[in-house]
């Protein structure tokens, strides 16, 4: 990993007890799947001590988007994400969501996952209003 300069600070603070859970909105070490997914492996290797301390929430981001996502999908699992990267979990009074932009961005992954995630979108925000 070229620019894994935060990881030693991100792995103190955890450490110390300064973070209760990290939310990671893509962009894995550009690019897990680059010398046939070792910069991946070495990238889990530098947050090892960080992830096994605190939860570790991931969305999936574009440079995660290599063979269908597989590099991504091999590494995380997500609460309810069984097929699809999206989900979403509540951590005291919060909901926190977390879908894949990139079917919006990239036609390349076809229409039918944007109505799948836009439908679970609906329905996940109306049962997370339910008092």
């Amino acid at each position: 990993v070229v620019n894994g300069k935060s990881i030693p600070f991100l792995e103190a603070d955890v450490k110390a007890n300064l973070y209760h859970m990290i939310l990671h909105n893509g962009d894995f070490a550009y690019n897990f799947d680059d010398d046939n997914g070792r910069r991946g492996d070495l990238f889990m290797n530098m947050m090892e001590q960080t992830v096994a301390n605190v939860p570790y929430m991931t969305a999936v981001g574009n440079h995660e988007s290599a063979y269908n996502f597989s590099h991504y999908k091999a590494r995380f699992n997500m609460p309810g994400a069984k097929t699809d990267m999206y989900y979403s979990f509540n951590l005291g009074p919060v909901h926190f969501i977390a879908y894949v932009s990139d079917y919006y961005y990239s036609m390349e992954f076809g229409t039918e996952q944007i109505y799948r995630q836009y439908a679970w979108l609906e329905q996940d925000l109306r049962e997370a209003n339910i008092p």
